[in-house]
């Protein structure tokens, strides 16, 4: 799987957007809004950290602060925070009544704790032994017992005879062969011996527990498992095994992953013995159920993606998004295949006739017809050509269908494939980008009539409204406009008489709000956390759209400083990331105030405007001269700006980090049209990259990945050649300022180095900044410094002082 850490890290977190809304009344001077203001006290965690979980009777919600967690009655208001050593991420509320299960960290040890809010009371179950790690607890439907896996590290076996031991946790030596040697036998005995012991040493033991009593007994063993779906029968139990990615079917953006699927029968379980932790030792491999048979996988080889480590709480899995859902009889369960390099199609699997059916194969989806833009969504950022995503299909609950989206809309699936699909929401004039849950996170949420629940999202404003979809009819019913943006953790009650959800908007942090979802539509702010970030007085911004060269919708967010008119035209910065995975307007939707920056602050403060534009590329692994794409992208987002009549022609900078870094240095190549440019962790040669970059032994990224270049340099010199800006450095015109961290493990320092010695040798304006011992991405604070120095000299003519040292360490001279 990919390291995507290296050019996707946004230039967000250095140089991103600020909040935008205009200042505040002439009567009554307001305060400027400060980005210490917004992240200090108490408030909601930030995203994507938060949490927001509704108890089955739908009478508490409990939520993550910067102190803990809280919990919240929605009836009373009666309010309870978490104590201290209370793991609530991940943590489970029983599907009937209200009791929390949830890990606690304290004394060195895990436990497993229950807790009742309406006695304030919590009661240990079980004490977890050192190096046995507990995942997060599931509660069966009827809510008397608790699943849960844990996870063995025991000492690596000591048996074997000392040639044929496996590898330690701390070999003297990495030892890295080719082909030829990986398929000698010699080889291929010791890997066969490392895999053995890997997994006697790494066992993953499914446990029930009785919540009553905490008695707790095996349901089945196996290896790898980070998820449990018991079927609501409580008849079988899904275990999802994720496998190593496929050579070929990975792509940076989903980190492609084949998974099998096994069914653990939950009939036996309660007729084992009690299992005593302290004392278990099992160091048998495979896969085994409560009475000790033999376990095979029912499905193998799977297109599903369960892996985002970008965002926590999209992750599929226990916490997050499921990646199968059972039918609510328990006959079947259904999933998406999920990728770039998946079909996207919605199958369900019958266990009692072991059949397997794919209910969308025919389906063929129209293009997105919503028109926002490139990577405007989450349904958008890890799909596949079809129904999959983040968001998996879920029942209606009579079961008879499924709701999955596609490409921004609600489609209904019949699951035995008697009924076309039918797109619900192709006239709906709004993006859908979430079909909303019930509790028990299988079924879409629904009303007594049968209506579901959607968040859909305004094309231009990103703002997000609550509809509500009649299944039989297509009829759409507008619920309430919320004038917010709706973060991604959403949960309806049973019956969809109120929907609870995270907002944010442009000048407010992230708070709770309840919905009721019937004609009077009233809404409740639940938390009131930071209200009076509403007084601040925030930056001018412009929301901005353009076409790009190749016919890509983009947007962008041109933040203005005092006074600029068309009589006064103030200089700008453009700082991107080409390709990101998500609008720049959407991202930030999702950090509403907390997108305030004091680095922008500064520029805007200096007089500079800052431009943060969509920089679309092709799909990963598609080529199409990603660098000419830049550039184009580039210099369309600039004549956007321009286009405003506010900004400076002649005093235009770029900035970019890491990937940003390469379009710094690439577009500098091409156009004369800027006055300066930065570029941190960047490099321009592709090749070299590709030989000696710290992505060397990951050819995917270069061929099926960012780089986009669809296979490696010695089958088309040409590709890697025409796109690397080292190849027209003496067009190089534009000064520039080079900023690279010796430790930094992503992208080799000598790609800089590389850059300031052949722009040295042309006798071009650069200043290469070696930063001793600092890793990637961010710069400190001197190096900020520098680059408010740099940008002022270029673009407010003021003195050159970028140059100067601010410290007793730096030192003069060639890298």
């Amino acid at each position: 799987m990919m390291d995507f850490s290296r050019f996707s890290v946004s230039i967000f977190s250095f140089l991103v957007a600020v909040l935008s809304v205009v200042g505040g009344s002439a009567q009554t001077p307001q305060r400027e809004a400060n980005p210490a203001e917004v992240r200090s006290g108490l408030g909601l965690e930030a995203q994507p950290f938060s949490t927001l979980v509704v108890s089955g009777d739908s009478r508490w919600v409990s939520f993550s602060t910067t102190k803990g967690e809280a919990f919240l009655n929605v009836h009373d208001g009666k309010r309870f925070n978490g104590r201290e050593g209370w793991a609530t991420n991940g943590a489970s509320w029983s599907p009937v009544g209200s009791v929390l299960a949830f890990r606690v960290y304290k004394e060195g040890k895990i436990f497993l704790d229950v807790w009742d809010p309406s006695t304030d009371r919590d009661r240990q179950l079980i004490v977890f032994p050192r190096r046995m790690y507990p995942g997060n607890p599931v509660w069966s439907a009827d809510g008397k017992t608790l699943f849960m896996i844990l996870n063995l590290d025991l000492p690596w076996p000591k048996s074997r005879a000392a040639d044929d031991n496996p590898p330690t946790d701390s070999p003297n030596a990495h030892l890295y062969v080719t082909a030829p040697y990986r398929q000698s036998s010699e080889y291929q005995r010791y890997k066969k011996l490392y895999q053995d012991a890997y997994a006697e040493n790494h066992r993953t033991l499914i446990l029930a527990i009785d919540v009553a009593s905490g008695e707790t007994r095996l349901v089945g063993k196996g290896n790898d498992i980070d998820s449990l779906y018991p079927s609501p029968n409580e008849k079988w139990l899904a275990v999802p095994q994720v496998k190593k990615t496929l050579p070929g079917r990975e792509t940076s953006v989903t980190g492609q992953v084949l998974t099998d699927i096994y069914l653990v029968p939950l009939g036996a379980f309660l007729d084992q013995p009690v299992v005593d932790l302290e004392k278990f030792d099992d160091r048998s491999a495979g896969w085994y159920d409560a009475a000790g048979n033999r376990l095979s996988p029912a499905l193998t080889d799977l297109d599903i993606n369960d892996s985002n480590p970008w965002s926590p709480p999209l992750l599929q899995g226990n916490g997050g998004n499921p990646l199968v859902v059972w039918s609510p009889d328990s006959s079947r369960f259904a999933y998406a295949t999920t990728g770039r390099k998946a079909t996207g199609d919605v199958f369900t699997y019958d266990p009692a006739a072991k059949r397997l059916v794919n209910l969308t194969g025919s389906v063929v989806l129209p293009p997105w017809s919503k028109d926002l833009g490139y990577g405007e969504n989450y349904t958008w950022k890890y799909s596949s050509p079809k129904f999959g995503g983040i968001f998996p299909p879920l029942w209606l609950p009579d079961g008879k269908s499924l709701v999955a989206l596609g490409h921004g809309d609600v489609w209904l699936i019949s699951s035995d494939g008697s009924v076309a699909a039918r797109d619900l929401t192709k006239d709906l004039p709004f993006e859908t980008v979430r079909i909303v849950p019930a509790p028990a996170r299988n079924v879409a949420a629904a009303d007594a009539a049968g209506g579901l629940v959607i968040i859909a999202k305004d094309k231009t404003s990103r703002l997000d409204s609550v509809f509500k979809v009649d299944p039989a009819s297509a009829r759409t019913t507008r619920i309430k406009d919320l004038e917010a943006w709706v973060q991604i953790q959403l949960s309806a009650d049973q019956v969809a008489g109120d929907l609870f959800y995270l907002g944010t908007t442009e000048k407010t942090d992230q708070n709770v709000f309840q919905l009721s979802l019937d004609d009077a539509a009233k809404l409740d702010n639940l938390t009131r956390f930071k209200m009076q970030l509403a007084d601040r007085q925030y930056p001018e911004t412009r929301r901005l759209s353009w076409t790009t060269p190749g016919g890509a919708k983009a947007f962008g967010l041109l933040y203005l400083p005092g006074g600029a008119s068309a009589e006064h035209r103030v200089p700008m910065i453009l700082s991107g990331t080409p390709g990101d995975w998500e609008s720049r307007v959407d991202e930030r939707a999702r950090h509403g105030a907390r997108a305030l920056q004091d680095s922008v602050l500064g520029f805007l403060k200096d007089g500079i405007a800052v431009l943060d534009p969509d920089l679309p590329l092709s799909d990963m692994g598609v080529y199409e001269h990603p660098m000419k794409q830049i550039v184009e992208g580039v210099n369309a987002a600039v004549d956007a700006a321009l286009g405003t009549g506010l900004i400076d022609d002649t005093k235009v900078g770029i900035l970019g980090i890491g990937y940003g870094g390469f379009m710094a240095q690439a577009v500098v190549t091409q156009t004369d049209r800027f006055k300066c440019a930065v570029s941190i962790g960047g490099f321009a040669d592709w090749t070299a990259d590709y030989l000696g970059g710290s992505h060397s032994n990951q050819a995917s990224y270069y061929e099926t990945g960012e780089g986009r270049f669809g296979q490696p340099p010695w089958v088309d010199p040409t590709r890697y050649t025409e796109n690397s800006p080292s190849s027209y450095l003496d067009r190089v015109h534009t000064p520039i300022l080079l900023i690279h961290g010796e430790n930094d493990g992503v992208v080799a320092i000598a790609r800089d180095q590389q850059t300031f010695r052949s722009l040295d040798r042309l006798d071009r304006t650069v200043i290469f900044s070696f930063e001793k011992r600092w890793p990637y991405p961010s710069p400190r604070d001197e190096e900020k410094i520098r680059i408010r120095a740099w940008f002022a000299e270029y673009l407010l003519g003021e003195k050159p002082t970028a140059h100067i040292a601010k410290i007793p360490s730096f030192f003069f001279g060639s890298p």
